[in-house]
């Protein structure tokens, strides 16, 4: 585990590199939307010595963290900056959400009482397969939409619905068999077909053999705004890139602007050793299909994801994964 972190590390940290703040500097820092909230303070002691406490909500917990951050070294190039860091943190508090089944159960509830006598008894089995965090992900709404997507198709091992957001933004839910190397099919499959994926949430059933993803994806090309039409030419694109799965197929080119600054990267880890997973964070700058290749990382170094939520706000990137070693061996 160790050295999957370090080679992980290592590998997104060619991608920047950022400064340390002036002695006596403060840094006040929010990031709050639908998957976490996440305040952050840091005082710089010196140009070399942070000191930080980290306040976050993510995953049905609540976490107080305070940490230490030391400048080992630095090596500067033209263009280009270096950093070697230290850093320490310290978990004081973590307050699970006990709403969370409460929630769960009322959605199931609620939701129970929208679908068709006959396909009570199905959906009620399925539903079983997944733990209380995808029910407490999404709205009503759009469970009731998954719901009814697997109901139309029970006998499809591989469901994909495309919807239309706004702009060039598309959400895509993929309900299929869970298999070694899924995420990494999934994004690339996706990158394959021109589009970009700014949010993600991955839920893997209780017995690990299925897998709803839900994707919110950016088409490569800003300015292209789909109609229903391209909607539908996107559906089968992605079916047909499953199908025909190649690894190897290039990716359209992404407008995106890689950026060698101005977000600092932090990779933390958080072990649960009864469940043998890990909960790792990945904060760090935005570049052309980033996911696709943290995902290749994980699937090097013999590591499946269990549950994942991607974030993209402007030229920061905080995924977090859920993550459980395949030869299922204490991490």
């Amino acid at each position: 585990m160790i050295r999957f972190i370090l080679v992980l590390y290592c590998w997104v940290g060619i991608l920047i590199a950022h400064p340390t703040t002036f002695k006596t500097g403060k840094v006040l820092w929010l990031i709050k939307n639908r998957q976490f909230s996440d305040l952050r303070f840091g005082y710089s002691a010196s140009h070399k010595w942070l000191l930080g406490a980290r306040y976050l909500e993510h995953n049905n917990s609540k976490e107080l963290l305070f940490n230490s951050n030391w400048l080992i070294k630095r090596w500067n190039q033209t263009g280009a900056q270096g950093n070697l860091y230290l850093l320490t943190r310290s978990q004081m508090s973590k307050t699970e959400q006990v709403h969370s089944k409460e929630t769960s159960l009322e959605r199931k509830k609620k939701l129970l009482n929208l679908i068709q006598p006959e396909d009570k008894k199905f959906i009620q089995d399925f539903w079983s397969s997944f733990e209380d965090a995808y029910f407490n992900k999404f709205t009503s709404e759009k469970l009731l939409k998954h719901s009814e997507e697997i109901i139309r198709n029970k006998n499809k091992a591989f469901i994909i619905n495309c919807e239309k957001k706004y702009g060039s933004f598309v959400e895509i839910f993929i309900k299929v068999d869970n298999a070694d190397g899924l995420f990494l099919k999934l994004v690339k499959v996706i990158s394959q077909s021109g589009l970009d994926v700014i949010d993600a949430s991955i839920f893997t059933s209780i017995d690990n053999n299925l897998a709803l993803n839900t994707f919110i994806a950016k088409y490569k090309s800003n300015d292209f705004e789909p109609n229903l039409a391209d909607i539908k030419v996107l559906t089968q694109k992605l079916n047909n890139n499953f199908d025909n799965y190649n690894p190897n197929k290039k990716t359209p080119l992404s407008k995106k602007l890689n950026k060698n600054f101005s977000v600092p990267v932090k990779i933390s880890s958080t072990e649960d050793i009864d469940n043998k997973k890990n909960l790792i964070t990945i904060e760090t700058s935005d570049s052309p299909d980033l996911l696709v290749k943290i995902a290749e990382i994980f699937y090097k170094n013999g590591t499946s994801i269990y549950s994942a939520r991607i974030n993209t706000l402007g030229n920061k990137v905080a995924d977090t994964f859920e993550i459980e070693d395949m030869t299922l061996s204490t991490i």
